[in-house]
């Protein structure tokens, strides 16, 4: 009686001791060998989204002998979880699997859709795998605390799950941890180290000088990147993050003044342990306002009119980020709308006309400055590179020398006549339809023209016959002015002459490409349906849509030509080009397998310096490689967030840098950190190419090249060999009470060249003599009426 007493007390003790069972999730397990897990014990990760909430859960879990598994509640978080399943019971949730027994196998399942309260789908799992991931800066070779690392599948972003020390993976697929994809062996145990660059936006503290401050006013808080520098009299302080890898920061400072933030003074330590200072005082720079005069030689106005081409694209939409940070932070008192609307045009426009004689100018957008001047029949052209070095008036009075004035009764303009008739490919005539006269030069005849310009546009007749009775000497397109007509002729008007053409056109009937839905259907590499995802479709206008359990989903379209990305931009395809009569469309995303770079950057002295700046762009696959970076044919880049490049690094003091990179084949660009005047010591330069696989570290050193003092003379075509003296630019530079004047002659050797193996636009001014790397060329220049030249010469 007693050994029964004992043995029900025992019973009863350990069914409270034991974990408890729930029904409301329950599956079953099935083993890499094909067989059911049976009585072990593991782990379960469950994420749960409705697209109103999302909920991660996780269990221990315990299979019976037919591979059976449950959760076992072991504590008040558990019992929570299964009340929130069961408050949630018969919803239909979007979920995502992670399970694992350890030794036996692991599993990271794509999404699925299931009922919550029903049992969960059976699932096979992978071998097993154990994987380490242990972070390290770099430089200082220390590990940083930091234990868990995301994991994911490469076709599903939103598969991820954080794991530690002791969690299994799945072997025998690539997987994406911490970034870097990978392919773990099954019963593996594997170490993945993985180098950490320095913070790229860190605090800083920084005090800028006041350039128009006076006693007694109280100025207003300086906006500066969200943020607002406090006044202290002659200057403003304060706390401001800054990108140590962006050397085209600005900050618009009142009352015409802008300041590059000088992050090429940070040093690129790898742990911020203190707040960086920049607190020596920061000089800003003002906006030079040019004006520009051009008289004759006697004094008197020339009617001209200006073209400015803005060579440093990237500072200059920098610049309208500043002004638009001024004028939102600032309000009216920083900003003015009246100054922001003229800052906005005069900075951000290029192109100036007769009526229009002053602009502005900073330190970090030199322009091409392109004189057209004249007096209808007495014209001309000299062009002109503009730089400043920080002063606020600069004065440019053009004493041209005019041609002889000719004779009263010759036309302003040389005309000729041109006559033509317009056929069909059948020898029908073309009635009643306007045919244009198209000028290469048509905007310099605009402008030097006062006649009407109705002689540009002519009409045929029944027999399809049209006249230009007065048509300025020079090269013309004759076509047909309808869409729904295509057929060119090029010809040469000579001056008092008349010249004959017939032009053959052809009817292309042309309708509206009709609005149509096509069903979308988006799976993954396995066939399996990529449902829950929101996706945008672009062919003539935008659509978008989610899709539904069968992966699929209605879009909207116009035309052939269909281009597919994910809402969130972790993914796009290639475009496609759709049949006339397709309806249906079966798409798989992209699987992004993603491979280590470990580089290092020398100068060409064989020293190291973290003033450089390295960018990778990717090569496409028309481009060409194999002959050097000069040879390069065409290059994109990837993601389509930042089209001008994939990744843009600060090297470390030791000229190493680490990144992470899609699959593919890249070079990269090493380049000093930009200076607000004098020219540096080094210039860009090119790595090989570097051929980026998953699961593979790929490794490159180069060094930078050393720039070369170069004279660069333009040879001309035989006719320009002996330029004319066309007059004299003086120029006059103010800076508060210092002013410098100079003189040149007219017309200047100017070009802009453009390097051949640099990957951007760097557009450099050539005015005589340039400082620049070794390298081929692409340069353009201009004769002094206007023409325009193009060559390729190399610097040496």
């Amino acid at each position: 009686m007693v050994r029964i007493t004992l043995t029900v007390l025992m019973v009863l003790l350990a069914s409270l001791v034991a974990p408890q069972q729930s029904s409301i999730l329950q599956g079953r397990l099935i083993a890499p060998d094909g067989t059911p897990v049976r009585n072990r014990e593991g782990t379960l990760h469950l994420r749960l989204y409705d697209y109103e909430s999302d909920r991660w859960v996780s269990f221990s879990i315990r299979t019976d002998d037919e591979g059976i598994y449950c959760p076992q509640v072991r504590g008040w978080r558990d019992e929570e979880n299964l009340k929130g399943l069961e408050r949630n019971k018969g919803k239909r949730v979007v979920t995502w699997v992670y399970i694992y027994v350890p030794k036996v196998g692991a599993l990271i399942t794509r999404r699925f859709l299931w009922t919550i309260g029903e049992p969960l789908p059976t699932l096979q799992l992978k071998p097993p795998a154990k994987l380490t991931v242990k972070f390290v800066r770099l430089l200082l070779n220390t590990e940083v605390e930091r234990r868990e690392a995301p994991v994911r599948l490469p076709d599903d972003p939103e598969s991820v799950w954080v794991i530690d020390e002791d969690d299994w993976l799945p072997a025998d697929e690539w997987l994406t941890v911490a970034g870097v994809s990978l392919r773990l062996n099954p019963n593996e145990e594997r170490q993945l180290i993985l180098p950490v660059m320095p913070a790229r936006k860190i605090p800083v503290r920084i005090r800028v000088f006041n350039p128009a401050f006076k006693s007694g006013e109280s100025p207003p808080h300086l906006p500066i990147k969200g943020n607002l520098l406090t006044s202290q009299g002659g200057s403003w302080s304060g706390l401001v993050e800054v990108d140590r890898t962006d050397p085209y920061q600005f900050v618009f400072v009142p009352p015409l003044h802008f300041l590059r933030l000088p992050v090429g003074s940070l040093p690129m330590r790898p742990v911020v342990d203190t707040i960086h200072e920049l607190d020596y005082g920061l000089q800003p720079y003002p906006i030079t306002q040019v004006e520009v005069e051009v008289v004759d030689e006697k004094g008197n106005p020339l009617r001209h009119f200006l073209n400015l081409l803005t060579l440093n694209q990237t500072a200059r939409d920098r610049l309208m980020e500043a002004l638009n940070d001024a004028r939102f932070y600032g309000r009216e008192q920083i900003l003015p709308r009246e100054l922001m609307e003229t800052l906005w045009k005069q900075l951000m426009e290029t192109r100036f006309h007769s009526t229009e004689r002053k602009f502005m100018l900073t330190p970090w957008t030199p322009l091409m400055l392109r004189v057209y001047y004249g007096e209808w029949n007495r014209s001309g052209f000299v062009a002109v590179p503009l730089k400043t070095a920080g002063m606020e008036r600069l004065k440019l009075r053009f004493q041209l020398n005019l041609p002889q004035q000719e004779q009263p009764q010759v036309l302003r303009i040389k005309t000729g006549r041109l006559e033509g008739v317009a056929r069909t490919l059948d020898g029908k005539p073309i009635a009643r339809r306007t045919i244009i006269a198209m000028f290469a030069e048509k905007e310099l005849v605009d402008w030097l023209s006062e006649d009407d310009n109705i002689a540009f546009y002519t009409e045929t007749d029944e027999q399809g016959r049209f006249v230009f009775e007065k048509l300025p000497e020079g090269k013309y397109d004759i076509f047909v002015e309808d869409f729904e007509w295509t057929g060119c002729v090029e010809v040469i008007v000579k001056a008092k002459e008349t010249t004959k053409v017939t032009l053959i056109g052809y009817f292309v009937p042309f309708e509206e490409p009709k609005e149509r839905t096509i069903t979308l259907r988006l799976q993954f590499p396995d066939g399996k349906p990529y449902f829950g995802c929101d996706v945008s479709a672009m062919s003539q206008f935008q659509s978008h849509g989610r899709t539904d359990e069968h992966g699929c989903v209605n879009l909207k379209v116009r035309g052939e030509w269909l281009e597919i990305r994910a809402s969130d931009g972790s993914w796009h395809l290639p475009t496609i080009r759709l049949a006339p009569d397709q309806t249906e469309l079966t798409v798989a995303v992209p699987s992004i397998l993603l491979g280590q770079v470990e580089g290092r950057i020398f100068l060409p002295d064989g020293q190291t310096s973290d003033n450089v700046l390295v960018t990778a762009w990717k090569l496409s696959e028309r481009g060409r490689f194999g002959r050097g970076p000069e040879r390069v044919a065409q290059l994109q880049v990837l993601p389509n967030r930042l089209p001008e490049q994939v990744t843009r690094l600060r090297v470390l003091p030791d000229g190493r840098f680490f990144c992470v990179l899609p699959e593919g084949v890249y070079v990269f660009k090493a380049e000093p950190m930009p200076r607000d005047y004098g020219t540096p010591d080094t210039g860009a330069s090119l790595s090989p190419p570097v051929f980026v696989r998953a699961g593979e570290v790929a490794r490159v050193e180069w060094k930078l090249k050393r720039m070369l003092s170069c004279r660069f003379e333009l040879a001309m075509p035989t006719e320009f060999t002996k330029l004319p003296w066309l007059g004299t630019l003086f120029i006059r530079q103010e800076s508060k009470e210092h002013v410098y004047e100079s003189r040149f002659q007219l017309p200047l050797s100017v070009a802009i060249a453009e390097p051949l193996s640099e990957l951007g636009n760097e557009d450099v001014i050539w005015d005589g003599s340039i400082e620049a790397p070794q390298g081929f060329y692409r340069f353009t220049s201009w004769g002094w009426e206007g023409e325009q030249f193009e060559g390729v010469v190399r610097s040496e």
